[in-house]
């Protein structure tokens, strides 16, 4: 689900097989932008905070991600973006899988 145009992940894509290094691109711009976070999660599981930036991005580069820090396996991905008030549109989640050669 990612329906919000300025809270989205353009790269990587949805389905994808990460590993190593990857950098993740896409907008983080709603009005009153106060800052955004990119988590990861097991299926059904917690979610982990991988980045938090302060700085809004228009369509570029929002982070860069160590896939070897975690276990192979099926996992989603998400941005999500929050407003000066401490509220977040729609999170922009899709599923990745961490594994495979770098």
């Amino acid at each position: 689900g990612c329906t919000n145009p300025l809270a989205t992940i353009t790269s990587p894509l949805a389905g994808a097989v990460l590993s190593g290094i990857e950098e993740v691109q896409g907008v983080s711009n709603i009005p009153d932008f106060a800052f955004y976070v990119l988590e990861i999660s097991t299926l059904g599981g917690n979610w982990l905070n991988l980045h938090t930036d302060s700085e809004p991005v228009k369509g570029g580069v929002l982070g860069e991600w160590n896939t070897e820090f975690h276990k192979p396996g099926n996992y989603s991905f998400r941005i999500v973006v929050y407003d000066a008030s401490g509220a977040f549109v729609e999170p922009c989640t899709i599923p990745i899988t961490v594994g495979g050669a770098p």
